[in-house]
């Protein structure tokens, strides 16, 4: 699957926690674990990324029940959600 094909952007929501990008999609990172869970959980979107230790994606269900959500990245490197 790849380990550089995702990117990590921290969250104003929990401290110490990110949202992984990939392909497009968001994941929320689920008790400070390695296991990602898609941003959209809460309406049914079962869609899920597991990392080893290294960062590499070593399972991913990328089955959504929604298209991706718009994110602009801004000059300082911060993504917005439009």
């Amino acid at each position: 699957m790849g380990r550089f094909d995702y990117k990590l952007i921290p969250t104003t929501r929990c401290k110490g926690k990110q949202l992984l990008m990939h392909k497009g999609f968001t994941y929320y990172q689920h008790m400070f674990t390695r296991f990602f869970y898609c941003s959209k959980r809460k309406t049914g979107c079962l869609a899920r990324i597991k990392l080893d230790s290294d960062g590499s994606i070593i399972f991913a269900d990328r089955n959504h029940i929604h298209g991706a959500p718009n994110y602009m990245k801004l000059p300082s490197g911060d993504y917005v959600k439009l």
